[in-house]
């Protein structure tokens, strides 16, 4: 599990490439929002990389599984590599409060099939 506040936590990771670039660009656009260098104060986005860090959900901050969690918004987000194939990432926001929310990206080989239909089942339309 990469915990993501700062460009450099991108940068300095195993994270696939093409993820990588999204995530970067993704944080890139907050930071610029909130003009800072450091998401820190607004929250903070997981990129998870195994089966087992779906489950320590705890560690992200959640109280409940993320088939149980009620997330904001859910979407899925399909990433071409340099081989013209598709990869696929689905990226969910959990809202804290009005100042701070989660991010969590996972590609989609590590999600279970009840998991995996939950997040299609609330994600948001035209994404």
């Amino acid at each position: 599990m990469q915990k993501i506040t700062v460009i450099q936590d991108i940068a300095s990771s195993l994270i696939p490439k093409e993820d990588k670039r999204y995530l970067m660009l993704f944080l890139q656009d907050i930071l610029t929002v909130y003009q800072c260098e450091d998401l820190e104060r607004y929250g903070v986005i997981y990129y998870l990389e195994t089966e087992q860090d779906i489950q320590d959900y705890s560690k992200m901050g959640l109280t409940q599984s993320l088939k149980e969690t009620p997330f904001e918004y859910c979407e899925i987000v399909e990433l071409e590599n340099r081989h013209e194939t598709v990869k696929r990432l689905f990226h969910a926001c959990y809202v804290v409060n009005n100042d701070f929310a989660i991010d969590i990206f996972i590609p989609d080989n590590l999600l279970d099939e009840e998991t995996q239909s939950q997040f299609e089942e609330n994600r948001i339309e035209g994404v």
